[in-house]
């Protein structure tokens, strides 16, 4: 469980569009005149097999994306199809549900020269034979269908005074902008990615006003917003988890992920307090969060601001100054941040580097997008996801400029490193991608680390049964601070921890998550005043610690399931890990 937060920080840019190469035929929505799920998932296979490509979804009125013209006959043929159309839709007398009405209305926006005269005038599954994601991997990589759960937070007041709402155009608008950085990605992608977009939206009210409220309190709206989606009663992080795996299994999508859109209107900026962040989002998922202003960039470049987002949501990191350095490693292929500024091997125009609408290469690799065989399927693709191209697509996409410019990236494949979960690092490099800067750093074959407070650096994989042991040394800072190993379990949400001191303390503890809890020392001659070899042994539901070889702690857990484990140490104290293993118990 990673809850690292990526932040977009105000860039002032050029206001640019984007054009499709990747799809064939013309952009259209399709309207369904029977409200039906197997009706619409038939609709949507005959695109498909006509060359067409569904970018987003609304079950099971609408949908939006590439219609040949062999596809449109079949489709009008079909008895199904209430409208097939590539310019606005007059909506009329007919009847549509509040949500089908908000789409459309989305979609007359781009047909809208000035978009600030709204308000004024509304006229205008397959069979895979393949390991599958668990329930916290609901972002792995940028390929195939996606469910999305569009959440309008505002205040109801209770707590805070509120001084921002949503109203329909407002939501209509902000939707808009979400659904055209989603479709930037799609055109990204093109046939290689077959990404398609499934909305559901949802109105929450929270007892705070989050505009009111910066980035590093947002936990206190987040999660009382959150908790009303009814998953849970957990932190923002371990909800949103929960409510986005719902949405994938609700849709049959490969992946999900959760937007909490904010209202900031009234906002004497129109951003969050204290300013600097304009939206975060969880890297790798499952939480992105925005306002509808996103002052710096304007609230007709939202939709930008989603697109950079989206791509914490898959794993890509920021590259701009003062952001993610050049050496850190990312995705499910552990590529390097190589057009970072502060470190990288190049430096190029990149939607992570908050200016410039492209994609740098290894922004593209990332979210997975390698294809070092030119077969026309992902490297990373072990879900198989992307569509097998036919010759004519592959001649399509081999006339853009972007397959003439193809640059070698150094990726692990994940098909082969499954079998290499189990490993014996000494830190003498940083071959795997550990985290690093000024404060946390690899040199002279150890990991330095300090005030890793909230949450540990975790391992990259996650063990059922495991035994990982760690080899640690107090370096400086205060004796009585503590630095050591902590587990999470996914299945339970408890968090274990195995710690020590300076002074020869050792402290263990079970917590739930989004609980607090006292530390408690305990002295024992098990542990050594300078280095110590910590281990913690889990077989099922139990999970045995251990100081120096000498069992000091076992916890017997109501279930057993995949877990997560990382290596802390407190504010006020400096540790050096030499060695860390993991192993079969």
């Amino acid at each position: 469980m990673r809850t690292i937060i990526c932040i977009l920080w105000v860039f002032s840019i050029s206001a640019m569009s984007f054009a499709q190469d990747h799809f064939a035929g013309k952009y259209a929505m399709i309207l369904l005149n029977h409200a039906n799920s197997a009706d619409f998932a038939e609709i949507q296979h005959t695109v498909d097999m006509t060359d067409g490509h569904i970018i987003h979804c609304f079950e099971p009125t609408i949908m939006q994306g590439y219609v040949t013209a062999e596809g449109e006959i079949a489709l009008r043929q079909s008895g199904l199809i209430l409208a097939v159309t590539d310019g606005p839709y007059e909506i009329g007398d007919r009847s549509f549900s509040d949500r089908d009405r908000m789409v459309i209305n989305a979609w007359n926006q781009q047909f809208v020269t000035q978009l600030a005269t709204r308000g004024e005038d509304e006229d205008g599954g397959t069979d895979r034979n393949v390991e599958r994601p668990g329930k916290y991997q609901t972002s792995e990589y940028m390929m195939g269908s996606v469910a999305v759960g569009l959440v309008f937070v505002e205040s109801d007041g209770t707590l805070e005074p509120k001084s921002e709402s949503w109203d329909e155009i407002g939501k209509e608008d902000m939707f808009f902008q979400i659904r055209k950085g989603l479709e930037w990605w799609a055109q990204q992608g093109g046939y290689r990615s077959s990404l398609s977009w499934t909305y559901e939206f949802f109105d929450v009210k929270t007892k705070y006003e989050p505009i009111t409220h910066s980035y590093r309190d947002a936990d206190t709206w987040t999660t009382d917003a959150a908790r009303k989606l009814g998953y849970g009663t957990g932190d923002a992080f371990s909800i949103c988890n929960e409510f986005a795996n719902s949405l994938r299994t609700k849709y049959k999508t490969d992946w999900a992920f959760v937007i909490f859109a904010v209202p900031a209107d009234n906002d004497a900026d129109g951003n969050w307090k204290g300013n600097g962040a304009v939206a975060w989002a969880n890297l790798g998922g499952p939480l992105l969060v925005i306002n509808n202003r996103c002052d710096g960039w304007g609230p007709e470049d939202v939709w930008q601001v989603t697109a950079h987002e989206t791509g914490h949501i898959f794993y890509a990191l920021d590259e701009y100054e003062g952001g993610s350095r050049g050496s850190e490693r990312t995705g499910l292929l552990n590529v390097i941040n190589g057009n970072a500024k502060d470190g990288g091997l190049i430096d190029e125009d990149c939607i992570m580097k908050a200016h410039g609408i492209r994609l740098c290469d290894y922004t593209r690799a990332h979210v997975g997008w390698i294809d070092d065989n030119d077969d026309g399927v992902y490297i990373v693709d072990y879900l198989g996801l992307s569509k097998k191209f036919n010759q004519k697509m592959l001649a399509r996409e081999a006339k853009s400029e972007l397959n003439k410019r193809k640059r070698k990236i150094e990726y692990v494949d994940p098909r082969v490193e499954k079998n290499k979960k189990y490993y014996d690092e000494n830190f003498q490099g940083n071959s795997r991608g550990w985290s690093e800067n000024t404060e946390v750093y690899i040199k002279d074959g150890s990991y330095s680390i300090t005030g890793t407070v909230p949450m540990p650096i975790w391992l990259p994989d996650t063990y059922g049964d495991v035994t990982v042991s760690t080899d640690v040394e107090w370096q400086s800072g205060a004796e009585d601070d503590y630095y050591g190993i902590d587990v999470y379990s996914m299945e339970t949400e408890m968090f274990h921890n195995l710690y020590i001191n300076k002074k020869g303390e050792y402290l263990t503890n079970e917590v739930k998550a989004g609980e607090g809890y006292y530390l408690t020392w305990k002295t024992s001659p098990a542990v050594k005043p300078t280095g110590n070899s910590l281990s913690i042994k889990c077989l099922g539901r139990k999970i045995s610690m251990f100081i120096n070889d000498q069992l000091v702690q076992t916890y017997e857990e109501s279930n057993a399931g995949d877990r997560s484990f990382g290596m802390a140490s407190g504010a006020e104290v400096r540790a050096a890990f030499k060695r860390l293993t993991t192993s079969k118990p």
